[in-house]
């Protein structure tokens, strides 16, 4: 049992740290755009707006994982808070609600 739990958690800290970084090469995917075409411009704010917006996004995440235990709820946790960082990214982008 106790192999199964070790097991269980190194799994959890794999998938903890592939979604940071997924979140850090999402942010990184800008940066490197504006090296290869001029058509991408941001500008320092752009990228602290992106990385509040994703990094509390994840955080979000991490905490909803914490509180919920079943697969179903942690999955309904994960679409509710990607939905509203996608509301919110469009909605700064090109105004949707004025």
């Amino acid at each position: 049992m106790t192999n199964t739990v070790e097991a269980g958690a190194r799994r959890a800290q794999a998938y903890q740290i592939a979604r940071w970084a997924v979140i850090g090469g999402l942010l990184l995917l800008p940066a490197v755009a504006m090296q290869v075409t001029k058509a991408v411009k941001w500008t320092l704010s752009d990228f602290m707006v992106m990385a509040l917006l994703l990094g509390g996004s994840g955080i979000a995440y991490e905490v909803g994982r914490k509180v919920f235990r079943t697969p179903l709820a942690r999955a309904l946790c994960g679409c509710a808070v990607t939905s509203v960082a996608i509301l919110i990214w469009v909605e700064a982008a090109v105004g949707i609600f004025h």
